[in-house]
């Protein structure tokens, strides 16, 4: 081994210094070829592969957004609609309790001397006793969206009373929303 050494050292003595630096170079420039060669068209393809997933990643995902966008748009008018059909549902159910305001004059035309009708409100007088208040009330009590108003009860006499009142009937407004 030593004599090799001393062989290679001999020879390499005998050669100029550019013929040193190739032999020294030509050995980082095989290495480097192999690099470029053998490593990097592996390096480029995998390169080449993930950008292609990438960019098939991105458009799946834009596409994903603009299905969910429409979804999201559908669902609410869907909602919307049931919403809608529900509180016209309800609505039609509560027009169909309500009563007119002729409706109710006709129910407490039996009680009373005279009514007055002030839009939504009607005023109402009589006189009878307490059995006549109480008949009266119940019956303003079983009706929807009727509320007493301004009670008045006077008691000229022992045994009748007068009673004054104002009605407030929201069946009425229920009723010319039905026509709208």
């Amino acid at each position: 081994m030593p004599r090799l050494f001393t062989a290679c050292d001999l020879w390499l003595m005998q050669k100029s210094a550019r013929e040193k630096l190739a032999l020294f170079a030509l050995p980082l420039v095989l290495c480097a070829g192999v690099a470029f060669l053998v490593i990097l068209p592996p390096i480029d393809t995998t390169l080449t592969q993930s950008k292609f997933a990438y960019d098939t990643q991105e458009k799946l995902a834009n596409e994903l957004e603009s299905t969910l966008a429409q979804l999201e748009a559908n669902s609410s008018q869907e909602e919307l609609a049931s919403t809608l059909a529900y509180k016209q549902q309800l609505l039609h159910s509560l027009q169909e309790r309500a009563l007119t305001n002729a409706q109710l004059a006709t129910k407490l035309a039996s009680f009373s001397k005279g009514e007055k009708r002030k839009g939504a409100h009607l005023s109402f007088s009589t006189m009878g006793d307490v059995d006549m208040l109480e008949d009266i009330i119940e019956l303003l009590e079983a009706q929807y969206f009727v509320f007493i108003e301004n009670l008045a009860i006077n008691a000229p006499f022992a045994s009748s009373l007068e009673l004054s009142f104002d009605v407030l009937n929201l069946g009425e407004t229920l009723h010319k929303l039905k026509e709208l």
